[in-house]
């Protein structure tokens, strides 16, 4: 048993079922997300996008 050697061990129901097939955000959305995690600023993405700076800012 590896519970009893001190390894974790999770039951398949509760991982599969926390897997999320759809995802809740929008295309713009992920795609602000890739900007940001790339180092771009909040005005160039708002200018990239036609949002309000202070839209893009919640992103970060």
């Amino acid at each position: 048993m590896s519970v009893m050697k001190g390894k974790k061990e999770f039951s398949p129901k509760l991982i599969f079922g926390s897997v999320r097939t759809d995802n809740p955000l929008t295309h713009c959305e992920r795609e602000i997300l890739k900007m940001v995690a790339e180092g771009k600023k909040a005005k160039e993405i708002s200018s990239y996008f036609y949002h309000p700076e202070l839209y893009i800012r919640n992103f970060k």
